[in-house]
C-alpha cells in the first residue's frame, strides 16, 4: 500500500489517508486545526534561551570529542579506564543507561588538572 502526500488548507503536510479521515469527520473537526490568524504563544519547546538554573548536560560523545585531539575523539576505553580509577569527571547515569556530564563538572575537572609550570 502506498501513501501520497497532500497539503491541507492550513498548510500542514499529511498523507492522503489522513486527509480522507479528516474530511470524513466533517468541517467542525477541520476548523480546529486551521490557524486563527493570531500568532501562537511560544511554547517551552520553541524557546532557545537557556534558563540560569538549568544544567547544561553533555553526552558522552560530546565529552569525548572535546577531550580528544587532532586525530579524533578520546577513545571510550580510555574514558572507561579513567572512570574505573576515579580519575575522570563526575557523571550522571540516566535510567536508560546513558551517561551525561554537566558542563560545570567537566570544567571543574579540567581546572583541577591545570598546573602552573612556574609553581614547583
Amino acid at each position: 500500500m502506498s501513501f501520497a502526500v497532500a497539503v491541507t488548507v492550513a498548510g500542514a503536510v499529511t498523507s492522503t489517508r489522513n486527509l480522507r479521515a479528516m474530511n470524513a469527520r466533517g468541517p467542525a473537526h477541520q476548523a480546529r486545526h486551521e490557524p486563527t490568524g493570531k500568532s501562537a504563544k511560544p511554547t517551552a519547546a520553541r524557546k532557545t534561551t537557556a534558563r540560569n538554573d538549568q544544567r547544561v548536560l553533555l553526552t558522552l560523545d560530546q565529552v569525548l570529542a572535546e577531550l580528544g585531539g587532532p586525530h579524533g575523539p578520546l577513545p571510550r576505553s580510555t574514558w572507561s579506564d579513567w572512570q574505573l580509577k576515579g580519575k575522570g569527571p563526575k557523571v550522571i547515569k540516566l535510567p536508560n543507561g546513558q551517561i551525561r556530564v554537566t558542563r560545570d563538572d567537566l570544567n571543574d575537572w579540567l581546572d583541577s588538572l591545570t598546573r602552573d609550570p612556574a609553581a614547583r
